[in-house]
């Protein structure tokens, strides 16, 4: 079903695929973007005959491999979700990109389904995407938050109420928590496990959203990094398994798609209830996706990036002019 892109994402993962682009690893018709919102422009013969989904209907897909910044996509029938035209494309897609993981991570950490009400849950990396949506989901349950972040983060992380915030290499902070915290959610893939392991209650959890967050833990190759691994192996024979538990979005919707889109399909009938407010933190068009691969990379952005491929252009003619870095 072709459906015109309205709105995609920029992120860790673009810039991964941008950067093998550039080394002439991948073919140089990749586009990036692996989340769509966009309305169908063409049916195919059996979705016509069967009326499943409309020309026109608002639908949004997770792209395995990539297509979001494209101006149309083309996505299977049993990959899409539809979507009520009441909800905005911009709010969806941070449905999509963030809060699909964060719902996943709070529902490993729960044990027996039982809410995370009156419970102390660490996120760590607190300014990102997955980390915001953590930090708000976790509240709604009626959880204490202990948010740990970079100090730029501090005004808009303390702005949602959060119990605790410290900056990420504040040692003494650390030393305060430890052995406290009944859930952590480890957003950091790509850092030291021990702060959160030994800030972790001996009956608590670790929930690692591993590849789905794209720290720089992840290899051009998309695989974690061998210093993660030797870390895993290191936790693996520390910590009991069923105290830490490891989520991948991609793994999630490969191996049971029917759950993603439930879970998808549940967060979007809390966003038209007005239970979330997802922060946007910068719109693209698409000729200005290769200046903020850098401030993506870096993690200096504090909210969600999305992209609007196709809006009216917003970078000056003298730039469009100069090449781009990755």
């Amino acid at each position: 079903l072709p459906s015109f892109a309205q709105a995609s994402t920029l992120s860790y993962r673009d810039c991964i695929e941008a950067n093998k682009l550039k080394n002439n690893v991948r073919s140089s018709s990749f586009s990036g973007g692996f989340d769509v919102v966009g309305r169908i422009v063409r049916l195919g013969i059996n979705v016509r005959r069967d009326k499943q989904f409309e020309v026109g209907s608002l639908v949004a897909a997770l792209l395995m491999n990539g297509g979001g910044h494209a101006k149309y996509a083309r996505v299977h029938r049993d990959d899409l979700i539809s979507v009520p035209d009441s909800l905005a494309p911009e709010d969806v897609i941070c449905i999509m990109a963030s809060y699909t993981t964060a719902y996943h991570a709070i529902e490993n950490g729960k044990k027996k389904g039982v809410p995370l009400t009156g419970a102390t849950v660490l996120v760590t990396d607190a300014g990102s995407p997955v980390g915001l949506a953590c930090i708000e989901l976790a509240q709604l349950e009626g959880a204490k938050i202990v948010a740990v972040s970079h100090r730029r983060f501090k005004d808009e992380i303390c702005g949602m109420n959060v119990w605790k915030w410290f900056q990420t290499d504040d040692k003494k902070s650390w030393e305060v928590i430890l052995g406290k915290i009944d859930v952590v959610i480890e957003t950091r893939g790509h850092h030291q496990f021990d702060e959160s392991c030994n800030s972790m209650h001996p009956a608590g959890v670790i929930v690692c959203t591993m590849n789905t967050s794209m720290g720089p833990s992840v290899d051009e190759d998309g695989y974690v990094s061998s210093v993660l691994k030797s870390q895993w192996k290191s936790l693996k024979a520390r910590y009991m398994w069923d105290q830490i538990i490891s989520i991948d979005l991609f793994d999630l919707y490969t191996k049971d798609p029917q759950l993603y889109k439930k879970s998808v399909r549940y967060l979007l009938h809390r966003l038209g209830s007005g239970d979330f407010n997802p922060l946007i933190s910068d719109r693209l068009s698409i000729n200005s996706v290769p200046w903020s691969f850098k401030s993506t990379a870096s993690g200096k952005y504090c909210g969600n990036i999305v992209c609007t491929p196709w809006a009216v252009e917003d970078v000056p003619e003298k730039k469009l002019q100069t090449k781009a870095s990755f």
